[in-house]
């Protein structure tokens, strides 16, 4: 019987998440100055906060019930891919906005968070 499949694939996606994670942290420094770099952990730390507080009621959600979000996962997958395309983008010399690229930061940092807590919550 053993695990299903689905378990194995929310997992790696999980450790995608923490590359894309890990990769956007040690870039922090790269885009600007240090001021950009203080602004960027400190949106960081409360776009954290909020996709945490996001995920909070997701055991309560009905549908939650009824088996795993595949199709939130993969959205979060395309976003996640998306806002780090772009930061990737800056990086490589693209020019955007100091206002777009610090929302695609929070977003980035607010989704992470978000998809850590619903898989930890669905796989376990």
């Amino acid at each position: 019987h053993g695990v299903p499949r689905w378990v194995w694939l929310w997992c790696a996606i999980n450790g995608f998440f923490m590359f894309i994670k890990c990769c956007q942290m040690s870039l922090s420094a790269s885009f600007g100055s240090s001021a950009m770099a203080q602004t960027l952990i400190l949106t960081q730390f409360g776009a954290e906060f909020v996709g945490i507080m996001t995920a909070l009621p997701i055991p309560t959600i009905s549908c939650f019930a009824e088996g795993p979000c595949h199709r939130l996962l993969f959205a979060l997958v395309l976003s996640m891919v998306a806002l780090a395309s772009l930061q990737l983008a800056k990086l490589g010399g693209a020019t955007v906005a100091d206002q777009i690229f610090l929302l695609s930061w929070a977003f980035l940092n607010g989704f992470w968070a978000f998809s850590s807590c619903l898989v930890e919550m669905t796989v376990t």
